[in-house]
């Protein structure tokens, strides 16, 4: 893996927390007066749930080594590889991959001379502590703070 220098820079994010879990099911030996009793019982319970969250960023190459045409950017020479629909990874600790996302299209700032290319990744299993997230080559660590907070990336 190539690597970069990065400044992490936190943004406001909107996160979204979702959470996904299992039904439980009845063995056919059941009698129906406990298959009853445990229908109802399934109904006023729910069901365990995993906790998952959804991190927001973004990926920001400063203008010498973006280009573009008006306000539409990719980068360019050594980040040739940063440009809108890029895989983004994050992976656990030892790892191993626990959510994809995708770059979208690139766009110069107006104010400040930097090409950003937004970043959502659903599905963020929760607690694992800290997150690696790789974006055309270029990894960086993040706490999970972090991650539901909102990070930027700027590669130079």
């Amino acid at each position: 893996m190539r690597s970069a220098r990065y400044t992490l820079v936190a943004i406001v994010a909107a996160l979204t927390v979702s959470a996904c879990g299992e039904t439980g099911r009845l063995t056919p030996a059941a009698s129906p007066s406990e298959t009853t009793a445990a229908s109802s019982a399934e109904t006023q319970t729910e069901p365990p749930q995993e906790d998952t969250f959804t991190a927001r960023g973004a990926v920001g190459l400063y203008k010498g080594i973006a280009g573009g045409k008006g306000r539409k950017c990719v980068g360019k020479g050594k980040f040739s590889d940063i440009y809108g629909g890029v895989q983004a990874v994050v992976s656990d600790k030892s790892g191993q991959t626990v959510a994809f996302g995708k770059l979208k299209r690139g766009r110069f700032t107006t104010s400040i001379p930097i090409c950003t290319f937004f970043l959502t990744v659903k599905g963020v299993p929760s607690g694992l502590g800290f997150y690696s997230v790789e974006v055309g080559g270029y990894d960086e660590e993040f706490s999970e703070e972090d991650m539901k907070n909102g990070v930027t990336l700027f590669l130079q």
